[in-house]
């Protein structure tokens, strides 16, 4: 163990141990829950079984690339936050059962991150969501940078508007969603506004009874991150273009739509 000895005086020290490094372990389509040790060499299958079996330490479970097909679940509550990440964003893909949609179920779960996950259905018409978050016991989960699906019959191939910063968009076999298959597709700027990676998180101070910006309810806290990421520009090409025989009636500030609607959760000028 390394330690640091400073010196007090001439007849005094104080040492300070330096506490135990978080761990990291992997998994791996090819690996075992059974045979596997949780290394890269001797990955182990699941997040089920690694989240049980990691110690609580802030511990990282990496998932190499590859398709994870099955139902994940999670019920552990760590006290220090554990991160699920993929190695390379997004190509670690997490599938739901071919007899059923759920991908996650997070009962009983806390303090864990995923991140760089791809999670999406294997088109069964069973009506499940894709990830189930429950019990009162549940708090503190984050996605951070996953790609997260929608749907298991009904996804919408239609009027939708794809872009990648101006560069080809990527897919590979077995997506679910091509933008090629969209008989209506827009592939341009939707004019969104910039993203800011130093974003401050929206976590309420109770002291001060406000969040970082200020606001004092969620409401407000809500609407504030709306317009600044989801708000379309002006002359966006996903204005006026979505089916409205395909839309929610409101928009996700609860605005009416109206019968032009825009592609997106944004209705913009309401």
């Amino acid at each position: 163990m390394l330690e640091v000895i400073i010196p007090l005086s001439a007849t005094g020290l104080i040492c300070a141990a330096a506490g135990p490094a978080a761990s990291t372990w992997y998994l791996s389509p090819s690996g075992s829950d059974s045979m596997g040790v949780g290394s890269r060499e001797k990955p182990w299958r699941t997040i089920r079984f690694a989240t049980g079996e990691v110690p609580d330490d802030g511990s990282t479970i990496i998932l190499l690339d590859g398709l994870y097909q099955g139902a994940e679940s999670i019920s552990r509550q760590f006290t220090k936050p554990c991160l699920v990440r993929a190695e390379n964003p997004c190509r670690a893909r997490l599938r739901s059962p071919a007899d059923g949609n759920r991908a996650l179920t997070c009962y009983d779960a806390a303090n864990v991150t995923f991140q760089g996950l791809e999670i999406f259905g294997s088109g069964s018409t069973k009506g499940e969501y894709l990830i189930h978050i429950s019990t009162p016991k549940t708090h503190h989960l984050l996605f951070d940078g996953c790609i997260i699906h929608d749907g298991y019959n009904n996804d919408l191939i239609q009027n939708n508007l794809y872009w990648n910063a101006g560069q080809a968009i990527p897919h590979q076999a077995g997506d679910l969603l091509v933008p090629d298959q969209d008989p209506a597709r827009c592939i341009a700027d939707p004019r969104l506004p910039k993203f800011d990676p130093a974003v401050t998180l929206p976590r309420f101070d109770p002291v001060k009874g406000e969040f970082p910006s200020g606001e004092r309810t969620i409401r407000k806290e809500f609407e504030r991150l709306v317009a600044r990421y989801a708000a379309l520009g002006e002359g966006s090409p996903a204005m006026h273009k979505a089916d409205p025989g395909n839309m929610p009636e409101d928009d996700t500030l609860g605005h009416p739509r109206g019968a032009r609607p825009d592609i997106g959760c944004f209705e913009h000028g309401r």
